[in-house]
């Protein structure tokens, strides 16, 4: 019994462990690196602070870039109409940005207007078109409009204008989430509309 014991021992003896250490001494490096990694200097935190705040302005001037081009239609208007038309346009504003969705009643003729007209003729058609199948929609409290006279039937060019027309109040009503997200103060949207809207004077 005492043979195998020291057979086993002699073993033990011969075996080397230097390459285990080696492996081993490399993970603990390893785990070092990466916690040194995770853990940034404070003006590391700072720079990155920086980066984040010029990245919300660069959206923001983007944002309000894009909804003062739209405000300049109301410019056309008339004085009083010009008044009614941005009232009901940040209420629009206020209303969807509440519920997080463009607020569009298609049954309220305050809301939508629909025009039907004659489509134009497609180059090459021998057949004129005489009947109003062509479409289009305008959103009064924003003035976003879209048409649509791809089809041969009223009721399809409705209903493709109305997928077009939420598909563009979507867009415009993301420009306030833009604005009201990134900003680095409160925003007041009659403030922020009228302030917006003199740029384009």
């Amino acid at each position: 019994m005492s043979d195998i014991k020291n057979l086993i021992m002699e073993k033990i003896k011969d075996v080397d462990y230097s390459h285990y250490e080696k492996t081993l001494l490399e993970k603990d490096q390893r785990k070092g690196k990466r916690k040194e990694k995770r853990l940034p200097t404070k003006s590391g935190i700072k720079g990155r602070k920086q980066e984040i705040r010029e990245e919300k302005l660069k959206r923001v001037k983007e944002a309000e870039k894009r909804i003062a081009k739209h405000l300049s239609s109301f410019l056309k208007l008339e004085t009083d109409e010009r008044q009614k038309q941005t009232q009901s346009y940040i209420e629009w504003v206020g209303d969807s940005l509440k519920s997080k969705s463009p607020r569009l009643n298609w049954e309220d003729k305050n809301e939508v207007k629909i025009e039907s007209f004659v489509s134009s003729v497609k180059a090459g058609g021998q057949q004129r078109q005489k009947t109003r199948t062509g479409v289009r929609l305008t959103h009064r409290p924003t003035l976003i409009a879209v048409k649509n006279e791809d089809e041969r039937s009223f009721e399809q060019n409705k209903k493709l204008a109305k997928t077009a027309l939420l598909e563009k109040l979507e867009e415009h009503l993301e420009l306030w989430q833009t604005l009201v997200e990134n900003s680095l103060t409160p925003i007041n949207i009659e403030n922020k509309v009228f302030s917006l809207a003199k740029t384009q004077k």
